[in-house]
């Protein structure tokens, strides 16, 4: 039955869920399943036009090479697979947070990346996109009743960041990206090496206090 294999493909998800910071800071902080505000859901259903229902698979700083696997453990099972083409990388690139619902036999993943305090970077943003797009197909459509979304966040929306050359699910906006807004505190501080007069300096003997942004 399709709505059974969609479930099994959530189970997978959370199978491959091994970051030691997810189940620390879900014991720390009382919230084991990573379940978001009604606030940030909210939000979400605006920006993509979908409602959530109560049941969610939520993982932080989730590999990219976990979410093919568990696609293929779902959907191609067997003991060995080619990797000639390259799909799993072996490498740490992962989404910043992750949600997967299954609903009426159809299962919905949303791949969200974020910037705090540093700033977008055309090749990173493409490199993660084209990763997902390979992953889930130009038109989101590689895996029967799996539906795709990557969602950006910052304290602004980005101005000059252009995801042109990548085509369907991923730029389906206007603007070529879903965006939400990331509140972050503006007196951040960070600490810089310097030379004795201030200036920054890699090498320098010194350090002091600079702000943020």
């Amino acid at each position: 039955m399709e709505s059974q294999r969609e479930l099994d493909f959530i189970e997978q998800l959370t199978a491959f869920n091994s970051k030691e910071r997810f189940y620390l800071l879900g014991h720390i902080l009382g919230n084991t399943s990573f379940s978001p505000s009604s606030e940030f859901l909210s939000q979400l259903e605006e920006v993509l036009g979908i409602s959530f229902p109560d049941a969610l698979f939520c993982a932080m700083d989730y590999h990219l090479d976990w979410i093919y696997a568990a696609l293929c453990k779902t959907y191609q099972p067997q003991s060995v697979y080619d990797n000639h083409r390259g799909e799993i990388k072996g490498q740490q690139e992962d989404v910043d947070f992750l949600i997967a619902y299954e609903s009426h036999g159809h299962v919905h993943v949303i791949c969200i990346e974020a910037k705090g305090v540093t700033g977008w970077s055309n090749a990173q943003t493409i490199s993660k996109a084209g990763r997902l797009r390979n992953i889930f197909g130009a038109n989101g459509k590689n895996w029967l009743n799996i539906t795709p979304y990557f969602v950006l966040m910052s304290p602004t929306r980005p101005q000059k960041l252009t995801m042109a050359p990548l085509l369907g699910w991923v730029t389906s906006p206007p603007s070529g990206y879903h965006w939400i807004e990331l509140p972050i505190p503006k007196n951040l501080q960070k600490v810089t090496r310097c030379d004795s007069q201030g200036q920054a300096n890699q090498c320098g003997g010194y350090w002091r206090v600079t702000k943020r942004r």
